[in-house]
């Protein structure tokens, strides 16, 4: 296989991750739910408000991506994207305050609206519609 070839393939294969990985905040807040409302000692009703301050920060980083791509490099954006929901899972792991669930839901949605957006420009300049299709639906996976 041709060198360039081999890159090809890995570089799909880290963009079908990445599109997993992008399901990952949202399938953790709503697996582990049951444990966390036990530990956060809260209503079932909180999913609904954390997943509502997720996807409003999720979508005010896909507007902040133009400016945020002027001044950074994809790699630094997906970097710091990876950092917010690392902080966000991290604070569902370790606090036991309703405001880390709060901050959780603010650094995953941040991340994973910043990391979507940049996945997907990417994708979209050097993929077929087909193999986009088929990205979008590992997202499903995890």
């Amino acid at each position: 296989m041709q060198k360039t070839a081999k890159v090809g393939v890995f570089i799909i294969i880290v963009n079908f991750l990445i599109y997993i990985g992008l399901g990952l905040p949202d399938s953790v807040l709503g697996s582990a739910w049951p444990a966390v409302r036990q530990t956060y000692h809260v209503n079932v009703d909180y999913v609904g408000y954390l997943t509502a301050i997720s996807l409003v920060c999720s979508f005010g980083s896909t507007l902040l991506y133009p400016k945020l791509s002027a001044k950074l490099t994809m790699d630094r954006i997906m970097m710091l994207s990876m950092w917010f929901v690392l902080i966000g899972l991290l604070a569902l792991m370790w606090g036991q305050a309703v405001w880390l669930l709060i901050v959780a839901a603010i650094a995953m949605g941040f991340g994973q609206g910043a990391i979507d957006i940049a996945v997907n420009d990417y994708a979209a300049k050097r993929f077929s519609s087909g193999l986009m299709s088929i990205l979008h639906g590992m997202y499903g996976v995890a």
